[in-house]
């Protein structure tokens, strides 16, 4: 694609643009400011200023054993700098790139970890709390609508939406798709 007639067009995100990003943002919450330095027609001279998401990221369920996820993220965390150089996406695991109030709640074997290094920070606990409660409001809304007894797909699809979006308002929580 960069080698084609017309080449290759990022489309700009500049950090300080509080208005893009506030647009950005309201449809896409995971996105994450990043300055690109790799890529088709982008490298350290030529960087591109935008969004991103945070990459690689794992994700297990609440009932994992807080000793096994602790020790996995203490593993990756310690040992960054004997697989850093294997992919450029390895990039991701380094202390420096974690985002720690995104859109999904850390795992309490991870906030062990990440509180025990020292990283993990009071508004950072409100955050993922925050988040936690947002997932407990989902389920609750999840045994509600399947209780409903929907079996029709096209209307559990639509149904499940509007309920979704009412229950997330409900605990004052911005719903993001409709």
């Amino acid at each position: 694609l960069e080698a084609s007639p017309r080449g290759i067009h990022w489309l700009p995100a500049p950090h300080d643009d509080e208005a893009c990003w506030e647009r950005l943002l309201a449809v896409g919450p995971y996105f994450t400011k990043h300055i690109a330095t790799r890529g088709a027609g982008i490298d350290e001279d030529n960087p591109h200023e935008a969004g991103t998401y945070p990459y690689p990221l794992l994700t297990t369920l609440a009932t994992q054993d807080d000793d096994l996820v602790y020790s996995l993220t203490r593993v990756i965390s310690e040992n960054y700098d004997d697989f850093k150089d294997s992919d450029p996406g390895a990039i991701g695991w380094a202390l420096e790139s974690q985002v720690f109030e995104w859109v999904v709640p850390y795992h309490a074997g991870s906030v062990n970890y990440w509180r025990e290094i020292g990283v993990w920070t009071e508004d950072t606990e409100a955050h993922n709390q925050a988040l936690i409660k947002r997932q407990e409001v989902l389920a609750l809304a999840w045994t509600e609508m399947v209780a409903r007894g929907i079996s029709d797909q096209d209307a559990f699809v639509q149904a499940w939406q509007q309920l979704r979006a009412q229950r997330l308002e409900e605990a004052g929580y911005d719903s993001v798709w409709r």
